[in-house]
C-alpha cells in the first residue's frame, strides 16, 4: 500500500467513526441503525481490501502496513456486518490513528500501542495484532517532513488529535502554525479595512460586505497554510472561500466608490 492509497483508506474509517461517533465520543443509538445505514461502509472496505492493496507506482509504507491495515479493513467490515456499532466505530477510530502513523508521523508507535490499541484490546476483549505488535514496536517512525497535503477528505476538516500531537511532537513549529494562522486571518480583515479607509479613503456601509468577505478570504488562506500539517479542507471548500471573498471584497469596494 502507498501513502496516496492509505489516505483514501483513512477517509474511509473517518467516515465510519463519523457515522457511529458523530462529533463526540458518544456513539450513536444502534437502534435506528439499518441495514441501508452501514452498506455503504461494507460495500467501501470491500473495494479498499480488493483495489488498494495493489500496486499503483508510488512509495509503499512500511512492510507491516499491508498486513495490519488489512486485518482492520476485515475486522471493520465484520463489525459492520453484525452490527456491532462501538467495536466498528472504535476500530475505524484505531485505524485513522495508525495510518496516521503510518503516513504523517505525529504520534510514536509506542504511544500508539499505549493509548490506542491496548484500550481497545480490554474494552472488547480481543487480541488485534498481537502477532504484528513486536515487529511494529522495533521499527521506528519515519523521519518528520513538512510538506503540504492536498489529499482529498470529505466531511472532515481536521485530523483526530493532530492539535495536540503536533504541539506534543513539534512544539516550536505548533506555535509558528498558530501565529502564522491569526496573522493570515486578522491580517486579512485588517488590511481590507486599511486599505479601503486609508487609501481609497472610503466609508460606506456597503464596507461591511467587505469585511466579510475578507473574513472567509483569511479562512481560505488558512486553510491552505494547514495543508502543511494534513488539515487541509479540501478543494470545494477552499476555493469557494477564496474565490467569494475575493468577490465580496471586490464589490464592496466597488460599491462604496
Amino acid at each position: 500500500m502507498t501513502e496516496k492509497q492509505a489516505l483514501s483508506l483513512k477517509d474511509i474509517f473517518f467516515r465510519i467513526k463519523q457515522f457511529y461517533y458523530g462529533v463526540s465520543d458518544k456513539p450513536l443509538s444502534a437502534a435506528n441503525l439499518t441495514a441501508g445505514d452501514s452498506a455503504e461502509y461494507i460495500a467501501a472496505l470491500k473495494t479498499a481490501e480488493e483495489t488498494l492493496f495493489l500496486p499503483d507506482g508510488g512509495k509503499p509504507l512500511d512492510d507491516d502496513a499491508d498486513g495490519m491495515l488489512r486485518t482492520l479493513c476485515t475486522e471493520t467490515r465484520t463489525a459492520l456486518v453484525e452490527k456491532n456499532v462501538r467495536l466498528a466505530g472504535d476500530l475505524a477510530s484505531l485505524g485513522v490513528r495508525l495510518i496516521g502513523v503510518y503516513t504523517f508521523p505525529y504520534m510514536k508507535r509506542s504511544d500508539f500501542v499505549r493509548k490506542c490499541l491496548i484500550p481497545l484490546r480490554e474494552k472488547h476483549e480481543i487480541s488485534l495484532f498481537a502477532k504484528e505488535e513486536q515487529a511494529f514496536l522495533k521499527k521506528s517512525n519515519r523521519p518528520f517532513r513538512l510538506s503540504p497535503s492536498f489529499a482529498p477528505r470529505e466531511g472532515r476538516y481536521y485530523e483526530d488529535d493532530a492539535d495536540e500531537a503536533l504541539k506534543l511532537a513539534h512544539p516550536v513549529l505548533y506555535a509558528l502554525f498558530v501565529v502564522l494562522g491569526v496573522l493570515l486571518f486578522a491580517g486579512s480583515i485588517v488590511g481590507f479595512g486599511l486599505f479601503a479607509g486609508l487609501v481609497l479613503g472610503v466609508s460606506s456601509p456597503w464596507l461591511i460586505l467587505g469585511y466579510f468577505g475578507a473574513a472567509a478570504l483569511g479562512v481560505g488562506l488558512y486553510s491552505l497554510l494547514m495543508s502543511f500539517v494534513h488539515q487541509y479542507m479540501g478543494h470545494t471548500l477552499t476555493l469557494l472561500l477564496v474565490i467569494s471573498g475575493a468577490l465580496a471584497v471586490l464589490l464592496s469596494l466597488l460599491l462604496a466608490l
